[in-house]
């Protein structure tokens, strides 16, 4: 039986993807899965979909997960945009993006960026609502970590550090259609 494959959205600023395959790795083993997929970061959204539409064809165990960029409801338009609507139980998302993840769990964002200058953590200046409804959640986690010990959120740089740091069951809990299904297609039990 071949491996299963992951294919993910990385950084297009990240001039090395080993911290987003790392991370990614981290986070699928503390999800309890048995068996890690092989997991291969792209250059962007648009790079992981070439990738994925190259490869799938071939290999019915080869998944996607990339940023949808909008709310929930605009994921079928997106998997039609893209030529991806036959292969619909392939692709998974982040709501609107990875960085609602991070906005999920505010007490990671407290302990690895630390009080801003005013003294305030992270989780003290963010918008209270479902993480899944920020517009441009990206925006939203460099408001909030600007000033901070670690400075201002880069997703090159912090967003694989911060992914080892995610609990699953968290991002099950917030993002059940999407990272709980993704968990259940790489075989989570």
């Amino acid at each position: 039986m071949a491996n299963k494959v992951l294919i993910v959205e990385g950084s297009d600023k990240s001039k090395s993807l080993s911290g987003w395959r790392e991370g990614f790795e981290f986070l699928l083993r503390n999800a309890g899965l048995a068996k890690l997929p092989r997991i291969i970061p792209s250059f962007g959204r648009d790079k992981a979909i070439g990738e994925f539409k190259k490869d799938y064809w071939e290999n019915d165990k080869i998944y996607l997960l990339i940023d949808l960029d909008g709310p929930l409801e605009t994921k079928s338009q997106l998997l039609t945009e893209k030529g991806l609507s036959k292969s619909s139980g392939h692709v998974f998302f982040s709501i609107q993006e990875i960085e609602a993840w991070f906005l999920s769990q505010p007490s990671i964002l407290d302990d690895f960026f630390g009080k801003g200058l005013n003294g305030e953590r992270p989780s003290n200046r963010l918008n209270k609502k479902d993480p899944s409804l920020f517009d441009d959640a990206k925006f939203e986690l460099k408001r909030i970590t600007k000033g901070t010990r670690r400075g201002t959120y880069m997703d090159s740089i912090h967003g694989p550090l911060l992914l080892k740091k995610l609990d699953a069951s968290t991002l099950t809990n917030y993002f059940p259609d999407e990272f709980g299904k993704l968990l259940k297609a790489l075989g989570h039990r």
